[in-house]
């Protein structure tokens, strides 16, 4: 199994929609208001396995700071399978 990595904002409805009900975040019975919060994430780091959207971290930073990222409150979110799947190396963005 090979885990590609992408840096995007760009997800359709029923991407973020599997993901985030897979991980019963009930904010996936909104898919299209998700849709418009990616856009508005400054950075993302997604996780896809065959062209399948399996995980993904959003945070909100200000591009400014002194350090690679400042979040507040990273949001993460590993598909239910792909959870604690391999070595950290393996997850390393």
């Amino acid at each position: 199994m090979y885990i590609e990595y992408k840096d995007t904002q760009d997800f359709s409805c029923e991407e973020l929609e599997d993901l985030f009900l897979s991980v019963d975040w009930s904010s996936g019975h909104y898919p299209d208001k998700l849709v418009i919060a990616m856009k508005n994430f400054k950075t993302i780091y997604s996780a896809w396995d065959e062209g399948k959207l399996i995980g993904m971290i959003c945070a909100m930073d200000d591009h400014e700071c002194i350090c690679p990222l400042s979040v507040s409150k990273p949001e993460i979110s590993w598909k239910y399978g792909w959870q604690n799947f391999g070595s950290n190396d393996e997850r390393t963005l």
